[in-house]
């Protein structure tokens, strides 16, 4: 989507100035999971549209909606004209604690996961790396 995106505003003479969202993770080589064997039965259920490839895609579901969340404060505070630059943080590896604890706590608490599987990594990334805006 993003290529078709950056193609058609070339193509409309549109090189510079537009405003974006963008991870800076690097990407890695992300291939679709095969479906697990009790599955298979059940093969589309786990398409994503009808006649799709019926493989697990393995995403992490919330990263869109936190990238249109941002998108949409950016937005606002820009029609509020608020400054919108991110706040220096110190000692952020407490932060990033807390909020894995807390994680693990709530998840524990709702759905009785005891394991989740995301890091102290994860959750950094997502806090610093998601938010990140910039100029295309």
């Amino acid at each position: 989507m993003a290529r078709a995106t950056r193609k058609g505003l070339r193509f409309r003479g549109i090189n510079s100035g537009i405003k974006v969202i963008y991870s800076s993770e690097k990407p890695g080589t992300v291939k679709l999971l095969p479906l697990q064997q009790d599955q298979v039965q059940d093969a589309k259920e786990f398409a994503a549209l009808p006649n799709f490839r019926a493989r697990i895609l393995p995403v992490l579901g919330p990263i869109p909606a936190l990238f249109g969340m941002t998108m949409a404060s950016y937005v606002l505070t820009e029609l509020a004209q608020f400054n919108t630059e991110p706040m220096a943080f110190k000692g952020r590896d407490g932060i990033y604690q807390r909020l894995h604890a807390q994680l693990c706590q709530n998840e524990l608490k709702k759905y009785s996961i005891s394991n989740v599987p995301l890091t102290l990594h994860d959750i950094s990334y997502i806090f610093e790396e998601v938010r990140n805006i910039s100029i295309y």
